[in-house]
Protein backbone atom coordinates (compact mmCIF):
# COMPACT_ATOMS: atom_id res chain seq x y z
CA UNK A 1 0.00 0.00 0.00
CA UNK A 2 2.77 2.50 1.11
CA UNK A 3 4.24 1.89 -2.58
CA UNK A 4 1.23 2.02 -4.34
CA UNK A 5 0.79 5.77 -2.12
CA UNK A 6 4.96 6.72 -3.04
CA UNK A 7 4.23 5.83 -6.80
CA UNK A 8 0.99 7.83 -7.04
CA UNK A 9 2.79 10.85 -5.27
CA UNK A 10 5.73 10.61 -7.56
CA UNK A 11 3.69 10.62 -11.06
CA UNK A 12 1.40 13.95 -9.25
CA UNK A 13 4.79 15.56 -8.26
CA UNK A 14 6.09 15.16 -12.45
CA UNK A 15 3.15 15.77 -13.90
CA UNK A 16 2.68 19.50 -12.25
CA UNK A 17 6.31 20.09 -12.77
CA UNK A 18 5.45 19.07 -16.52
CA UNK A 19 2.93 21.84 -16.89
CA UNK A 20 3.78 24.08 -14.52
CA UNK A 21 4.50 27.70 -16.14
CA UNK A 22 8.40 28.27 -17.43
CA UNK A 23 10.11 30.50 -15.38
CA UNK A 24 11.34 33.24 -17.30
CA UNK A 25 14.29 35.77 -17.43
CA UNK A 26 13.39 39.18 -16.76
CA UNK A 27 13.58 41.40 -19.64
CA UNK A 28 16.87 43.74 -19.84
CA UNK A 29 17.02 47.15 -20.55
CA UNK A 30 18.18 47.56 -24.05
CA UNK A 31 19.55 50.93 -25.24
CA UNK A 32 17.73 52.71 -27.54
CA UNK A 33 21.09 54.69 -29.23
CA UNK A 34 22.83 51.49 -29.84
CA UNK A 35 20.41 48.20 -29.62
CA UNK A 36 22.88 46.56 -27.84
CA UNK A 37 25.73 47.08 -29.88
CA UNK A 38 27.73 49.76 -28.18
CA UNK A 39 28.31 51.43 -31.44
CA UNK A 40 26.47 54.77 -31.80
CA UNK A 41 26.18 57.82 -35.00
CA UNK A 42 29.28 60.00 -35.16
CA UNK A 43 27.29 62.82 -33.92
CA UNK A 44 29.91 65.60 -35.75
CA UNK A 45 29.70 63.98 -39.10
CA UNK A 46 25.71 63.21 -38.54
CA UNK A 47 24.66 65.61 -41.96
CA UNK A 48 27.61 64.07 -43.70
CA UNK A 49 26.64 60.24 -43.36
CA UNK A 50 26.65 58.67 -46.08
CA UNK A 51 23.18 57.26 -47.71
CA UNK A 52 23.50 53.85 -49.39
CA UNK A 53 21.56 51.21 -50.15
CA UNK A 54 24.16 48.71 -50.94
CA UNK A 55 27.05 48.23 -48.02
CA UNK A 56 29.67 50.77 -48.67
CA UNK A 57 33.12 49.60 -47.42
CA UNK A 58 34.83 53.00 -47.82
CA UNK A 59 33.97 56.59 -48.47
CA UNK A 60 36.95 59.56 -49.14
CA UNK A 61 34.07 61.96 -47.81
CA UNK A 62 33.15 60.34 -44.60
CA UNK A 63 36.94 59.71 -43.99
CA UNK A 64 37.40 63.61 -43.55
CA UNK A 65 35.60 63.29 -40.19
CA UNK A 66 38.43 63.75 -37.72
CA UNK A 67 35.44 62.01 -34.40
CA UNK A 68 35.51 58.85 -36.14
CA UNK A 69 38.23 58.82 -38.77
CA UNK A 70 35.17 58.07 -41.15
CA UNK A 71 33.82 54.57 -39.50
CA UNK A 72 30.46 57.10 -38.91
CA UNK A 73 30.30 55.72 -35.38
CA UNK A 74 31.25 56.37 -32.24
CA UNK A 75 31.17 54.11 -28.60
CA UNK A 76 28.03 54.55 -27.05
CA UNK A 77 27.30 56.03 -23.85
CA UNK A 78 25.52 52.58 -22.46
CA UNK A 79 27.34 50.47 -20.93
CA UNK A 80 27.11 47.94 -23.61
CA UNK A 81 30.49 46.71 -24.81
CA UNK A 82 31.40 47.21 -29.18
CA UNK A 83 30.68 44.32 -31.32
CA UNK A 84 33.25 45.47 -33.55
CA UNK A 85 37.04 46.95 -33.12
CA UNK A 86 36.46 51.24 -33.65
CA UNK A 87 40.44 51.31 -33.90
CA UNK A 88 40.48 48.50 -35.97
CA UNK A 89 37.98 50.15 -38.69
CA UNK A 90 39.87 53.36 -38.70
CA UNK A 91 43.23 51.89 -39.79
CA UNK A 92 41.73 49.79 -42.27
CA UNK A 93 40.05 53.37 -43.61
CA UNK A 94 43.32 54.98 -43.11
CA UNK A 95 45.48 52.55 -45.03
CA UNK A 96 42.33 52.67 -47.73
CA UNK A 97 42.81 56.53 -47.93
CA UNK A 98 46.39 56.34 -48.36
CA UNK A 99 45.99 53.85 -51.31
CA UNK A 100 43.46 54.81 -53.56
CA UNK A 101 41.72 58.85 -52.79
CA UNK A 102 45.76 60.08 -51.69
CA UNK A 103 47.07 58.39 -54.94
CA UNK A 104 44.30 59.97 -57.26
CA UNK A 105 44.69 63.27 -55.41
CA UNK A 106 48.78 63.36 -55.97
CA UNK A 107 47.99 62.58 -59.54
CA UNK A 108 44.92 65.04 -60.29
CA UNK A 109 46.72 67.42 -58.56
CA UNK A 110 43.51 68.04 -56.21
CA UNK A 111 41.22 65.97 -53.52
CA UNK A 112 38.82 63.54 -55.28
CA UNK A 113 36.15 62.02 -54.24
CA UNK A 114 36.25 58.23 -53.96
CA UNK A 115 33.76 55.28 -52.61
CA UNK A 116 34.06 51.61 -52.44
CA UNK A 117 31.55 48.95 -52.35
CA UNK A 118 31.40 45.16 -53.08
CA UNK A 119 32.27 45.02 -56.68
CA UNK A 120 33.03 48.79 -57.47
CA UNK A 121 35.15 51.60 -56.64
CA UNK A 122 33.77 54.83 -58.17
CA UNK A 123 35.58 57.94 -58.43
CA UNK A 124 33.33 60.87 -58.89
CA UNK A 125 33.28 64.55 -59.49
CA UNK A 126 30.01 65.61 -60.53
CA UNK A 127 29.21 68.38 -58.24
CA UNK A 128 25.42 67.97 -58.74
CA UNK A 129 22.82 65.67 -60.39
CA UNK A 130 19.36 65.91 -61.91
CA UNK A 131 17.20 63.49 -59.40
CA UNK A 132 15.44 64.42 -56.66
CA UNK A 133 16.92 63.57 -53.23
CA UNK A 134 20.12 64.02 -54.36
CA UNK A 135 21.54 67.47 -53.26
CA UNK A 136 25.69 67.39 -53.40
CA UNK A 137 28.32 65.62 -54.61
CA UNK A 138 28.11 63.19 -51.63
CA UNK A 139 24.57 62.09 -52.45
CA UNK A 140 25.37 61.66 -55.80
CA UNK A 141 28.68 59.43 -55.52
CA UNK A 142 26.15 56.98 -53.41
CA UNK A 143 23.36 57.22 -55.66
CA UNK A 144 25.81 55.96 -58.32
CA UNK A 145 27.59 53.28 -56.27
CA UNK A 146 24.10 52.00 -55.37
CA UNK A 147 22.96 51.97 -59.20
CA UNK A 148 26.49 49.68 -60.14
CA UNK A 149 25.99 47.32 -57.35
CA UNK A 150 21.99 47.07 -59.18
CA UNK A 151 23.45 46.39 -62.26
CA UNK A 152 25.77 44.14 -61.19
CA UNK A 153 23.22 42.17 -59.40
CA UNK A 154 21.23 42.11 -63.23
CA UNK A 155 24.19 41.06 -65.00
CA UNK A 156 25.04 38.20 -62.68
CA UNK A 157 21.75 37.36 -63.49
CA UNK A 158 21.81 37.95 -66.90
CA UNK A 159 25.03 35.90 -67.78
CA UNK A 160 24.68 33.02 -64.89
CA UNK A 161 27.40 34.34 -62.79
CA UNK A 162 28.33 34.46 -59.00
CA UNK A 163 30.96 35.99 -56.99
CA UNK A 164 33.92 33.99 -57.56
CA UNK A 165 33.63 34.10 -61.52
CA UNK A 166 34.80 37.72 -60.76
CA UNK A 167 38.26 38.43 -60.72
CA UNK A 168 38.49 41.83 -59.25
CA UNK A 169 36.05 44.98 -58.72
CA UNK A 170 35.34 47.26 -61.70
CA UNK A 171 36.84 50.94 -61.17
CA UNK A 172 34.78 54.00 -62.60
CA UNK A 173 35.79 57.59 -63.16
CA UNK A 174 33.37 60.21 -63.80
CA UNK A 175 34.65 63.96 -64.45
CA UNK A 176 32.56 66.89 -64.91
CA UNK A 177 35.50 68.87 -66.48
CA UNK A 178 37.15 67.58 -70.13
CA UNK A 179 40.58 68.53 -69.20
CA UNK A 180 39.95 65.97 -66.44
CA UNK A 181 39.20 63.00 -68.60
CA UNK A 182 41.91 64.00 -70.65
CA UNK A 183 44.84 63.84 -67.83
CA UNK A 184 42.89 60.50 -66.07
CA UNK A 185 42.25 58.98 -69.21
CA UNK A 186 45.71 57.33 -70.23
CA UNK A 187 46.83 56.57 -66.63
CA UNK A 188 43.75 54.90 -65.83
CA UNK A 189 42.73 53.21 -68.98
CA UNK A 190 45.88 53.08 -70.79
CA UNK A 191 43.69 55.18 -73.25
CA UNK A 192 43.31 58.66 -74.45
CA UNK A 193 40.35 60.44 -74.84
CA UNK A 194 38.89 63.62 -74.50
CA UNK A 195 35.11 62.35 -73.72
CA UNK A 196 34.65 58.42 -72.72
CA UNK A 197 37.54 55.46 -72.48
CA UNK A 198 38.03 52.17 -70.76
CA UNK A 199 40.18 49.07 -70.05
CA UNK A 200 39.26 46.11 -70.26
CA UNK A 201 40.11 42.37 -68.89
CA UNK A 202 41.55 41.28 -65.09
CA UNK A 203 41.26 44.74 -63.80
CA UNK A 204 38.41 46.83 -65.89
CA UNK A 205 38.03 50.69 -65.73
CA UNK A 206 36.03 53.22 -67.35
CA UNK A 207 37.24 56.77 -67.59
CA UNK A 208 34.01 59.18 -68.97
CA UNK A 209 33.51 63.41 -69.21
CA UNK A 210 29.86 63.61 -68.42
CA UNK A 211 29.30 66.05 -70.99
CA UNK A 212 26.02 67.64 -70.86
CA UNK A 213 26.61 68.91 -74.51
CA UNK A 214 26.33 65.02 -75.73
CA UNK A 215 24.23 63.67 -72.26
CA UNK A 216 21.42 66.30 -72.28
CA UNK A 217 19.60 64.52 -69.03
CA UNK A 218 20.88 62.90 -66.24
CA UNK A 219 19.22 59.66 -67.44
CA UNK A 220 21.66 59.56 -70.33
CA UNK A 221 24.71 59.60 -67.33
CA UNK A 222 23.32 56.72 -65.86
CA UNK A 223 23.01 54.87 -69.55
CA UNK A 224 26.36 55.94 -70.46
CA UNK A 225 28.17 54.40 -67.40
CA UNK A 226 25.85 51.25 -67.69
CA UNK A 227 26.69 50.63 -71.08
CA UNK A 228 30.73 50.64 -69.97
CA UNK A 229 30.15 49.12 -66.87
CA UNK A 230 28.35 46.15 -69.00
CA UNK A 231 31.75 45.50 -71.11
CA UNK A 232 33.44 46.31 -68.30
CA UNK A 233 32.50 43.45 -65.98
CA UNK A 234 31.65 41.30 -69.73
CA UNK A 235 35.59 41.28 -69.58
CA UNK A 236 36.24 40.49 -66.48
CA UNK A 237 33.74 37.87 -65.53
CA UNK A 238 34.80 34.01 -65.50
CA UNK A 239 38.38 34.28 -67.22
CA UNK A 240 39.44 37.88 -67.41
CA UNK A 241 39.63 37.98 -70.89
CA UNK A 242 37.92 40.71 -73.03
CA UNK A 243 36.03 38.66 -76.06
CA UNK A 244 35.94 42.17 -78.07
CA UNK A 245 39.53 41.28 -79.38
CA UNK A 246 39.58 37.86 -80.08
CA UNK A 247 36.62 37.65 -82.87
CA UNK A 248 34.00 37.93 -79.84
CA UNK A 249 32.45 41.05 -80.38
CA UNK A 250 29.30 40.56 -81.03
CA UNK A 251 28.67 39.47 -77.54
CA UNK A 252 30.68 42.47 -76.29
CA UNK A 253 28.97 45.16 -78.04
CA UNK A 254 25.63 43.45 -78.19
CA UNK A 255 25.22 42.88 -74.74
CA UNK A 256 26.30 46.66 -73.45
CA UNK A 257 23.54 47.68 -76.18
CA UNK A 258 20.93 45.14 -74.79
CA UNK A 259 20.81 47.07 -71.27
CA UNK A 260 20.10 49.98 -73.03
CA UNK A 261 17.34 48.89 -74.70
CA UNK A 262 16.13 46.71 -71.65
CA UNK A 263 16.81 49.65 -68.64
CA UNK A 264 16.61 53.14 -70.96
CA UNK A 265 13.93 52.54 -73.72
CA UNK A 266 16.58 52.23 -76.31
CA UNK A 267 19.81 52.83 -77.56
CA UNK A 268 21.28 56.42 -77.47
CA UNK A 269 25.04 55.76 -76.45
CA UNK A 270 28.43 54.09 -78.77
CA UNK A 271 31.50 54.16 -76.98
CA UNK A 272 33.92 56.94 -78.41
CA UNK A 273 36.76 54.21 -78.77
CA UNK A 274 34.53 52.76 -82.11
CA UNK A 275 33.86 53.89 -85.05
CA UNK A 276 32.76 57.50 -86.02
CA UNK A 277 30.28 56.66 -88.38
CA UNK A 278 27.96 55.90 -85.75
CA UNK A 279 26.93 58.95 -85.08
CA UNK A 280 25.40 59.00 -88.55
CA UNK A 281 23.63 55.71 -88.01
CA UNK A 282 19.91 55.83 -86.44
CA UNK A 283 19.65 54.65 -82.94
CA UNK A 284 16.68 54.02 -81.21
CA UNK A 285 14.75 50.36 -80.05
CA UNK A 286 15.91 48.61 -82.97
CA UNK A 287 13.24 46.38 -83.14
CA UNK A 288 11.63 47.91 -86.45
CA UNK A 289 14.80 48.07 -87.96
CA UNK A 290 15.80 44.83 -87.17
CA UNK A 291 12.68 43.50 -88.58
CA UNK A 292 12.34 44.99 -91.47
CA UNK A 293 15.46 43.89 -92.60
CA UNK A 294 13.98 40.73 -91.96
CA UNK A 295 10.84 41.20 -94.08
CA UNK A 296 13.44 42.83 -96.66
CA UNK A 297 15.70 40.08 -97.48
CA UNK A 298 18.06 42.10 -95.70
CA UNK A 299 18.94 40.68 -92.43
CA UNK A 300 22.42 38.88 -92.71
CA UNK A 301 23.02 35.33 -91.25
CA UNK A 302 24.67 34.78 -88.05
CA UNK A 303 28.05 34.07 -89.85
CA UNK A 304 28.55 37.53 -90.85
CA UNK A 305 28.97 39.28 -87.42
CA UNK A 306 29.87 36.82 -85.21
CA UNK A 307 33.31 36.60 -85.98
CA UNK A 308 34.41 40.26 -85.68
CA UNK A 309 36.42 42.55 -83.19
CA UNK A 310 34.37 45.15 -81.48
CA UNK A 311 36.14 47.64 -83.65
CA UNK A 312 35.46 45.28 -86.74
CA UNK A 313 31.88 45.74 -86.59
CA UNK A 314 29.75 48.28 -88.59
CA UNK A 315 26.89 50.19 -86.79
CA UNK A 316 24.14 48.16 -88.46
CA UNK A 317 25.88 44.49 -87.70
CA UNK A 318 26.06 46.11 -83.86
CA UNK A 319 22.08 45.72 -84.43
CA UNK A 320 21.70 42.20 -84.95
CA UNK A 321 24.18 41.52 -82.95
CA UNK A 322 22.01 43.29 -80.30
CA UNK A 323 18.86 41.11 -82.05
CA UNK A 324 20.66 37.73 -81.47
CA UNK A 325 21.80 38.67 -77.45
CA UNK A 326 18.07 39.75 -77.55
CA UNK A 327 17.07 35.82 -78.53
CA UNK A 328 19.52 34.47 -76.35
CA UNK A 329 18.96 36.17 -73.14
CA UNK A 330 14.54 36.13 -73.75
CA UNK A 331 14.06 33.26 -76.72
CA UNK A 332 13.44 29.61 -75.54
CA UNK A 333 16.45 28.48 -75.13
CA UNK A 334 18.01 31.47 -72.57
CA UNK A 335 21.77 30.43 -73.12
CA UNK A 336 23.33 33.76 -73.42
CA UNK A 337 26.32 33.40 -70.13
CA UNK A 338 27.26 30.46 -72.01
CA UNK A 339 27.66 31.72 -75.12
CA UNK A 340 29.46 34.61 -73.92
CA UNK A 341 31.65 32.17 -71.70
CA UNK A 342 32.44 30.14 -75.15
CA UNK A 343 33.22 33.85 -76.84
CA UNK A 344 35.70 34.51 -73.98
CA UNK A 345 37.20 31.09 -74.64
CA UNK A 346 37.65 31.60 -78.37
CA UNK A 347 35.36 29.38 -79.34
CA UNK A 348 33.60 29.85 -82.41
CA UNK A 349 30.00 30.10 -82.45
CA UNK A 350 29.17 27.48 -84.25
CA UNK A 351 31.50 25.32 -82.35
CA UNK A 352 29.30 27.22 -79.21
CA UNK A 353 25.66 26.32 -80.86
CA UNK A 354 26.38 22.59 -81.26
CA UNK A 355 27.81 22.74 -77.53
CA UNK A 356 25.41 24.51 -75.77
CA UNK A 357 22.06 24.04 -77.88
CA UNK A 358 23.25 20.54 -79.40
CA UNK A 359 22.43 22.32 -82.97
CA UNK A 360 23.93 23.49 -86.10
CA UNK A 361 24.44 27.40 -86.55
CA UNK A 362 22.26 27.37 -89.64
CA UNK A 363 19.98 25.67 -87.34
CA UNK A 364 20.13 28.71 -84.66
CA UNK A 365 19.99 31.03 -87.60
CA UNK A 366 16.72 29.52 -88.32
CA UNK A 367 15.18 29.51 -85.26
CA UNK A 368 16.53 33.34 -84.92
CA UNK A 369 14.66 34.20 -87.70
CA UNK A 370 11.64 32.75 -86.74
CA UNK A 371 11.88 34.38 -83.26
CA UNK A 372 12.64 37.54 -84.66
CA UNK A 373 9.11 37.49 -87.07
CA UNK A 374 7.42 36.19 -84.15
CA UNK A 375 8.44 38.64 -81.64
CA UNK A 376 9.63 42.05 -83.54
CA UNK A 377 7.41 44.76 -85.14
CA UNK A 378 8.03 46.37 -88.24
CA UNK A 379 6.03 49.60 -86.68
CA UNK A 380 8.31 51.71 -84.38
CA UNK A 381 6.96 51.95 -81.19
CA UNK A 382 6.04 55.14 -79.01
CA UNK A 383 8.89 56.06 -77.02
Amino acid sequence: MLSRVLALWLWVSFALAAFAPVARAAPQNVCKTCAGTGLAPCRPCAKSHCTAKHEVLFCSIASRCKACGGTQLAPCKCAASPKVSLDAKRAALAAWVTKRPAEIAEFMGREVAVAESAHFVLVWDVPKVDVKGVTDLHGALHLYLDRLEDFYARFCDDVGAVEKDFISKTIGLVWSREADQEKASPKYTLQPSNTESKLMGRAPVFSLFYDKGHMHEEYELHQAIVHHASHCLLSNVFNGIWSGNIKGGWADEGLAHWYENSLFDGVRHYCYVEQDTQVDFKFGKWEAGVRQALDDGKLPSVFAFTALNTTEMTPPQKMYAWALVDYLLRGPKKSFGAFARAAKEKRSFADACQAILGRSALDVDRDWRAWIAATYSATPKAR
